[in-house]
């Protein structure tokens, strides 16, 4: 189904960013705590710095394996320390990359309430969001031209 759609993946779910007025020093929170922000910034990274079918791969292996990091980028054909100085260090270049991703969810239209917020073609809509949450592939099939795909004439 990948040439009939793409996924944008925004790392940031129901996170929390606070922004220091005297040093700018950005501070952000996650709803699941520090590890769930960790692994924000690695999605945010791996978005950046692979293509897009690799991060799509590594980010759905991540979450199907709980986060086996290593062991995911080496079945999506990468090096595991590629992108590390990313999400690793100091200077945490992922870290601005959630706090883009911060600022994108806050303009969100309605404001989400809750993840996974699905758009469907940039646009929400509550009912096709809802059939999502429970049959994407259905949604998605509904929204491709025809000729569609064999595995949409499954679904309907």
């Amino acid at each position: 189904m990948g040439e009939y759609y793409e996924v944008e993946f925004i790392p940031y779910g129901n996170a929390k960013t606070i922004v220091s007025n005297e040093t700018g020093k950005i501070t952000i929170t996650c709803q699941h705590g520090d590890e769930e922000c960790f692994f924000n910034q690695v999605h945010a990274c791996a978005i950046k710095h692979l293509s897009y079918a690799q991060s799509t791969a590594f980010i759905c292996c991540l979450e199907a394996n709980n986060q086996a990091g290593d062991k995911c980028a080496k079945e999506v054909g990468f090096d595991p320390h590629l992108f590390q100085g990313c999400f690793i260090g100091k200077q945490k270049e992922g870290l601005e990359l959630l706090y883009q991703y911060g600022l994108k969810t806050a303009k969100l239209v309605p404001p989400h309430e809750f993840v996974p917020w699905v758009l469907i073609d940039g646009k929400y809509d509550k009912r096709e969001m809802n059939e999502a949450l429970d049959d994407l592939m259905m949604v998605l099939c509904r929204h491709i031209k025809d000729p569609k795909p064999e595995v949409c004439n499954e679904i309907f």
